[in-house]
């Protein structure tokens, strides 16, 4: 350092922001790389700052959906001279591994009073991010013990419906009863069996462990799904209200499924004489940044109000902190684990509450920039179409297998069935011209991957032939499986009969 004028030179700055224990990089406008610290480049496999210099994201060892992430957000910073902060993600370091970070960027103003550039900075928090999705993963377990009284309620409910009306309906063929008197019967049958295979779609995706998985949808079906899987679990009845927010969210549904059953559950607890809890979806638009460390933009506001027993403020401070409870038998990571999901979706919670009168807890989501075009669902209709094809269907299950060949041979097709894995391979090998059309369970007895293994066995005789996936597996299976291997359509048990014979028409 000069000591007559004070002035730092280049090599002590470049010394002190290398002497910090965490990244550091700014960047100009065009997102190309102008200086660094030491621990930026020892994670980009760089030998010194200076071979940073010139560089962009593209020429680092990140991936490109990384990259892309990067620099998108570097955009936004310049555009709107606004600073991005703590965000959640994820980058392929030059040893190979993968880092959760959480980083920081700030817009780079010159001389001038115009953005020139940002400056960014990033921690490694993979230690941390693997705490918090163990207790992710523990207080979702909590949350399906106290669902799980209800749904067998719901499934009682179910049985007891088709029971008595296929014995009703048995009833009447005896007596030579009309057939709309026996189809009257066989329609509840149906409509529960429906109502049946919706409350284990929900638990199966509420389930769901893995990887953070994004998806367009709209919010207020969301909440009306996650309303209706919880209220048989509460004694506490739950109203819904809206105004009118239809906006599209892009998150991870399962793990807001997540966080609200558990602020529900919560506020079911508190509510001393089961009063109504009443969950409520809002829109607001956030101009300036403010306490909650909100990036400025649209937002979707859920929020889930209690007239329980309340919290003092001192409660109401810790409320959030991991292993902090007020429950005797709690473990104090639900309202910590779902703080963690919401900041990792760049949201956050607040949450107000008075001892004696009640609580609201409160979540704020941007809303999604994305088209959900796409997003929205396709159904099926009503129609049953005929065919005249060869199929080929493998199912172990006896009683699976027989309901579905009425169904196929019912409408026109000639169907060749296997139970056994084995068995049906030895057919593919020896007859590869006698099928037009696979059909396939995923598990086929101990082989838990067997639907993979029947659609190699086809592909290496008849690369050209559809093989549809019929699995009771569908939300662990359908992003994998359709997207990385070649399964020609992954449908979920049960199938009715009109939309099997849709789906096999697709492929005819």
């Amino acid at each position: 350092m000069d000591k007559n004028n004070h002035q730092p030179s280049l090599e002590m700055f470049q010394a002190v922001i290398d002497a910090l224990p965490f990244c550091i990089f700014w960047k100009d406008k065009n997102s190309v790389g102008l200086g660094c610290n030491q621990a930026l480049a020892d994670v980009a496999g760089l030998n010194s700052p200076e071979d940073y210099i010139g560089k962009t994201d593209y020429d680092m060892p990140w991936t490109k959906e990384e990259a892309d992430f990067f620099r998108e957000c570097d955009q936004r910073v310049i555009k709107s001279n606004k600073a991005e902060l703590n965000i959640i993600e994820s980058q392929m370091q030059a040893d190979g591994h993968v880092a959760w970070l959480e980083t920081s960027k700030i817009p780079l103003i010159g001389s001038s009073g115009d953005v020139i550039g940002i400056l960014g900075a990033f921690h490694d928090i993979t230690e941390r991010k693997k705490v918090e999705d163990a207790n992710i993963a523990n207080q979702k377990l909590e949350t399906l013990a106290t669902l799980s009284a209800g749904l067998a309620h719901d499934f009682n409910n179910i049985l007891s419906m088709i029971l008595g009306s296929s014995q009703l309906a048995a009833m009447k063929i005896d007596k030579g009863c009309d057939a709309s008197e026996v189809l009257k019967y066989l329609d509840r049958i149906e409509k529960a069996t429906e109502r049946a295979a919706k409350l284990t779609g929900k638990f199966m995706s509420y389930s769901k462990q893995g990887d953070v998985t994004k998806s367009v949808f709209n919010n207020s079906e969301m909440i009306e799904d996650v309303i209706s899987f919880i209220q048989p679990s509460i004694k506490s009845p739950l109203m819904h209200k809206t105004s009118d927010v239809n906006s599209l969210l892009y998150a991870d549904i399962n793990q807001l499924h997540q966080v609200l059953s558990n602020l529900i559950i919560n506020a079911s607890h508190a509510s001393v004489n089961n009063e109504v809890i009443i969950v409520n979806v809002s829109y607001c638009n956030i101009e300036l940044a403010d306490h909650r460390n909100l990036t400025p933009g649209s937002y979707i506001a859920i929020s889930v109000k209690d007239k329980g027993i309340g919290m003092s403020e001192e409660c109401q401070k810790s409320i959030f902190k991991p292993y902090f409870t007020t429950k005797d038998d709690g473990n104090g990571l639900g309202l910590s684990s779902c703080l963690s999901i919401i900041e990792n979706h760049n949201g956050c919670i607040e949450v107000a509450s008075t001892l004696g009168v009640g609580s609201t807890f409160t979540i704020y989501l941007p809303t999604s920039t994305i088209d959900g075009q796409n997003a929205i669902h396709q159904g099926f209709s009503e129609e049953v179409i005929h065919g005249s094809a060869n199929i080929l269907y493998i199912e172990d299950d006896f009683n699976t297998q027989v309901a579905m060949l009425d169904m196929l041979q019912s409408i026109g097709y000639s169907v060749t069935a296997y139970t056994s894995q084995t068995a049906a391979l030895e057919y593919i090998n020896n007859n590869p011209d006698s099928f037009d059309l696979v059909l396939t369970d995923y598990i086929l007895g101990a082989a838990e991957s067997g639907g993979e293994t029947i659609l190699n066995g086809v592909y290496k005789v008849r690369p050209d032939c559809p093989v549809i996936l019929i699995t009771g597996y569908f939300e662990r299976l359908k992003a994998s499986a359709e997207s990385e291997s070649k399964f020609s359509y992954i449908v979920q048990k049960p199938v009715a009969i009109a939309q099997i014979s849709q789906i096999i028409n697709r492929f005819r």
